[in-house]
C-alpha cells in the first residue's frame, strides 16, 4: 500500500508540473492533460473540479471525444445530481451504447432512477456487441451483484477469467460471488 500511495503522489506531482507547462502543449496534449486532471479530481473526491477539467477536455475535441461526457456523468452521479448527469451524457445515451463507458454511464443513471431492467438491457445488449467486452463483463457482473443476481454475476466474471485466467477483476468477482 505504501508503494501505491507513493506512486499516486508522484502521479499528482507529474500532473501539477504538466499543468504549469500547459501553454507548451498542443491541442491533443491539452485534451489528455485535462482528461487526467479530471480523473485526478474524481479520485480525490473533488467532483466539481473533475467536471470542470473533463469539460475542458471535451471542449477541445467535442467531435471525437465520447469518453468525457460519460466521465462528467459519473462525477455528477457522485454528487447525486442525476439530472445534470443525463444532460452531460446527452445524445450519446442513444447513439453510442456500444461504447462500454457510455453503456455503463447510461446503466448507472437508470439504476439511480430505479430503472433496473432498462439498465440491465443496455448492458446485456452491449455485451453482445463487439468492443471492449472485458470491461462490459466486469460492469454487468457488478450490476448483477448489486441486484442480488449472483448466478448471472458469476457467469460474467467467469467469462472474464475464461478470456484471461489472470484477470484480477474476474477472479475478485468470482470470489465476491462465492461469499455472497
Amino acid at each position: 500500500c505504501a508503494a501505491a500511495l507513493q506512486d499516486f503522489k508522484k502521479f499528482h506531482a507529474y500532473l501539477a508540473e504538466a499543468e504549469k507547462r500547459k501553454d507548451q502543449l498542443d491541442r491533443e496534449g491539452l485534451t489528455i492533460l485535462y482528461n487526467w486532471l479530471g480523473h485526478s479530481g474524481s479520485f480525490r473526491g473533488k467532483q466539481k473540479e473533475a467536471i470542470a477539467n473533463f469539460q475542458k477536455a471535451l471542449d477541445l475535441d467535442p467531435e471525437k471525444n465520447i469518453y468525457d461526457p460519460a466521465h462528467i456523468a459519473f462525477s455528477y452521479l457522485d454528487l447525486n445530481d442525476v439530472e445534470n448527469a443525463w444532460k452531460a451524457l446527452g445524445d450519446l445515451s442513444e447513439t453510442h451504447l456500444e461504447n462500454p463507458h457510455v453503456a455503463y454511464a447510461a446503466g448507472r443513471l437508470f439504476i439511480a432512477e430505479g430503472r433496473y431492467h432498462r439498465a440491465l438491457s443496455i448492458m446485456e445488449n452491449a455485451v453482445k456487441r463487439k468492443g471492449d467486452r472485458v470491461k462490459l463483463w466486469w460492469r454487468l457482473g457488478n450490476f448483477y451483484l448489486e441486484l442480488g443476481r449472483y448466478d448471472d454475476a458469476e457467469k460474467m466474471f467467469q467469462e472474464m477469467v475464461d478470456f484471461n485466467p489472470y484477470s484480477g477483476e474476474g477472479n475478485i468477482g468470482l470470489a465476491l460471488c462465492a461469499i455472497a
